[in-house]
């Protein structure tokens, strides 16, 4: 799986969040699954998710601090971004 800061041109807000974060998708972009990841590297959540163009992702239960999201196209491509649990 290749992994590229900015590859897929996601935008993440508000990130630190408190409850929710909402998840833009460029136009055309083949979302296959996201991940969400603790920083100790437990994972918390894993879900397939059909193309999409925005996603609100409740994070309202996890306990203050830093995540990691995984996103992933059909093509097997994947993107690390960090959330902030605040």
């Amino acid at each position: 799986t290749e992994q590229h800061p900015d590859k897929f041109n996601i935008t993440l807000f508000p990130n630190p969040a408190s409850n929710n974060i909402r998840i833009l998708f460029p136009i055309n972009f083949a979302l296959k699954s996201l991940t969400i990841i603790s920083n100790e590297g437990a994972v918390l959540e894993k879900r397939s998710v059909d193309s999409t163009k925005e996603l609100l992702l409740d994070i309202s239960s996890y306990a203050q601090g830093i995540y990691f999201l995984i996103i992933n196209d059909i093509a097997g491509n994947a993107q690390w971004l960090k959330i902030a649990k605040k």
